[in-house]
């Protein structure tokens, strides 16, 4: 490698080194501003190809509504004052309206297909709704059911106790205190309040 030699006693290169010569340093720029920029746009029209594959225009009138989350309505928190009968038949009632009420539901499902454009988000909205609805109700009526079927169970037991006690005391031997064993705690069996289900609200939304 050749040096100049100066007055301090360094030496300065005057060969070719990997950093110097124009060409070197001017030479890869215009090729990375090139690829920088095909890049680029390379990534510009991919994301605008999933923006428009992801956005739906509205093409139907219930595309252009606005659809607001569907919640349970609120229930009593009051006891219920009706005697186990009363209790028993309005509970029935009540069951046999949300019954007609998930059918009815049900019947919407076809319908909500032709009222929204598909992968719309107001499709989307009504359908998750749908299902919530559909959940309450069958929530609803598995739930009084269960309840009903407890008033008509404790109302078969007391006829049977009734019904021993009516035969113990008929036969002279014994008096209604003296029922047998098995039975025995039964007699004044009651609902309580405490057990007893929140009036059920018939104003099914």
């Amino acid at each position: 490698m050749a040096g100049a030699l100066h007055g301090n006693g360094e030496t300065t290169a005057t060969g070719s080194s990997p950093t110097s010569g124009p060409q070197q340093q001017t030479a890869p720029l215009p090729q990375t501003a090139n690829s920088s920029a095909t890049r680029q746009s390379f990534q510009s029209s991919f994301r605008g190809s999933l923006d428009h594959q992801s956005s739906v225009r509205p093409r139907l009138p219930a595309d252009r509504i606005h659809i607001s989350d569907w919640t349970p309505p609120q229930q009593s928190m009051m006891a219920s004052t009706l005697s186990e009968n009363d209790q028993l038949a309005t509970l029935r009632r009540y069951v046999k309206h949300v019954e007609e009420e998930l059918q009815r539901h049900n019947e919407l499902r076809g319908a909500m297909s032709l009222a929204f454009t598909p992968r719309h988000p107001n499709a989307n909205k009504a359908l998750a709704n749908w299902e919530r609805k559909s959940s309450y109700l069958l929530r609803e009526i598995v739930k009084f059911r269960t309840y009903i079927d407890c008033l008509t169970t404790a109302q078969t037991l007391r006829e049977k106790i009734r019904a021993v006690s009516a035969g113990t005391n008929g036969n002279g031997t014994g008096t209604s205190t003296e029922t047998p064993t098995a039975l025995h705690g039964l007699v004044e069996l009651k609902t309580s309040p405490i057990d007893r289900p929140r009036a059920p609200s018939l104003s099914v939304s």
